[in-house]
């Protein structure tokens, strides 16, 4: 979805800057690292070259492969820390609630099931420990007041201010004791920054923080975020809480989309219904796959992956109708024959006209949206009309 939107971007001519990559630290990661009996660093490494080697044969043209714990995201977060604290926004006080490792997040009582498991089905653990808190309650009306005129789709923009009216100030950090894989707190080595503001960060980081100017940067000022729908509270809350807090411009849009399902169901290794993208990419390869993915992406609500559906889509679309439509206008008859400036149009042809560019500027303007699902849909309809009018009029 991001590559699409940036190819959709420059070939509007617009200068992008498209970066991706990976967050690297929290207890999640030093777990499942402890578990292979291998270091952070080396588990990472090999997560990391692996997410860059898919994204490679998938075509995606990134700018930027951005890694969390490289020794330049270290000093953009340490230098954001100092700054919101120097805003008087950081302080320090005894904690304690229900802590979901999947999620990394404090998770309220309120929205956990009866066996204490968070709405994702994830379990947590009760931690009572002394962090530094992040003062939301001095900007909450401010991140109020962005959400409701932030470019961002209704259901979420809903979602999150009924989540902000019950967010007050949370934890920033985690005891070091606890949490040893992360970033130290400055000037306080009994504490690791808390993963969310630490991945948060690297987007001030892609755009040059903390050595450029953010306020006059025009990548910066036009920042468009595409997330998954599972971390809209931390890109539509936290995040712009820290970025007012440090009096830093805010983002332009948030692009959220659903997830991929598997008969209806989220992948698991213990359901046995995950997808190898690199099998798959193999198998079909990489343009029928961004086609069915965009087709068939869960941009508005959870799609399942379904391998009849992706070869049904590509034998009936790109072999079959556009197949059909490039054989047609290709032939020998009509490149031999036919010239459109010495044949008036007919009423018929008038009308063809007409419908064909309504139906590009209905492609656009979805493309403009970053609705690709939609504008893939009204591009078919522009194919068919087409194949219809060749049907009809026979110009060979």
């Amino acid at each position: 979805l991001a590559d699409a939107c940036t190819r959709w971007y420059r070939q509007n001519s617009f200068n992008v800057l498209f970066s991706t990559g990976v967050d690297e630290h929290g207890q999640k990661i030093q777990t499942s690292a402890e578990k292979r009996g291998i270091s952070p660093q080396h588990y990472c490494d090999f997560y990391a070259s692996h997410f860059k080697e898919l994204f490679e044969i998938s075509d995606v043209e990134f700018d930027c492969f951005y890694r969390t714990s490289s020794v330049e995201h270290y000093a953009a977060v340490a230098e954001f820390w100092k700054t919101l604290q120097k805003k008087g926004l950081i302080y320090m006080e005894n904690h304690s609630g229900w802590y979901c490792q999947a999620e990394e997040r404090f998770v309220p009582a309120s929205q956990l099931s009866e066996d204490l498991k968070t709405n994702s089905g994830y379990p947590v653990e009760w931690v009572s420990e002394k962090n530094y808190k992040f003062q939301l309650s001095s900007v909450k009306e401010d991140i109020k007041n962005w959400l409701e005129t932030v470019t961002l789709r209704n259901s979420t923009r809903a979602q999150c201010l009924q989540e902000l009216e019950n967010t007050w100030d949370f934890s920033i950090s985690r005891s070091s004791s606890r949490v040893h894989w992360g970033i130290n707190v400055p000037s306080d080595g009994s504490q690791v920054v808390y993963v969310w503001l630490d991945a948060l960060t690297n987007y001030l980081a892609t755009a040059g923080y903390p050595h450029t100017n953010l306020q006059n940067s025009h990548i910066w000022k036009n920042t468009v975020h595409i997330i998954g729908k599972d971390i809209a509270r931390f890109h539509c809350i936290y995040w712009p809480g820290f970025l007012i807090g440090a009096e830093l411009p805010l983002p332009k849009e948030i692009v959220v989309h659903d997830h991929w399902l598997v008969q209806n169901a989220k992948m698991s290794k213990s359901l046995g219904n995950s997808v190898d993208p690199f099998e798959i990419l193999q198998k079909f390869g990489c343009d029928n796959i961004r086609f069915y993915m965009l087709l068939h992406g869960p941009q508005d609500s959870d799609s399942s992956f379904c391998q009849k559906t992706l070869v049904k889509s590509v034998n009936s679309v790109l072999c079959d109708k556009i197949g059909n439509l490039v054989l047609r206008a290709t032939s020998k008859k009509i490149l031999n024959n036919f010239n459109a400036s010495e044949v008036p149009f007919a009423a018929a042809e008038e009308k063809f006209m007409l419908e064909c560019e309504h139906l590009i500027q209905q492609v656009k303007a979805h493309y403009d949206n970053h609705e690709f699902s939609e504008g893939l849909r009204k591009l078919v309809c522009l194919i068919d009309t087409t194949n219809s009018f060749f049907q009809k009029t026979e110009p060979w």
